[in-house]
């Protein structure tokens, strides 16, 4: 895949869950180029290709509600908002993309001062 990912940003995007107990807030973040998702809790992280990303938290909502730890509730908390923000981008890459492209206004239409 060459050139921007259309989920692309300037800056990384997180979301943070909520601290169960002693158990670190876990993290989701979409990477700049938009193609990498880094899932963390405490000194644990891993990293995978986006198009992973319903695997993912499909296997986090099955073990909350399989061993009702309250981390695995949190981990997935954060990935379906992760998803959610990746959605939003996506749709407005696609209205961005389906807009017409305007033409520069002439000299002669500009509004002098």
């Amino acid at each position: 895949m060459s050139g921007r990912s259309p989920l692309a940003g300037d800056e990384p995007f997180v979301v943070t869950g909520a601290q169960t107990g002693a158990t670190k807030a876990p993290t989701a973040t979409l990477s700049a180029d938009g193609r990498t998702i880094t899932h963390a809790r405490g000194p644990w992280s891993e990293s995978y290709p986006l198009a992973t990303l319903r695997s993912r938290l499909r296997f986090y909502k099955s073990m909350s509600e399989t061993t009702k730890h309250a981390g695995y509730k949190e981990d997935a908390k954060v990935l379906a908002g992760l998803a959610r923000e990746i959605k939003r981008r996506a749709e407005l890459a696609r209205t961005a993309a389906a807009a017409p492209a305007r033409e520069p206004a002439a000299a002669e239409d500009t509004p002098s001062p």
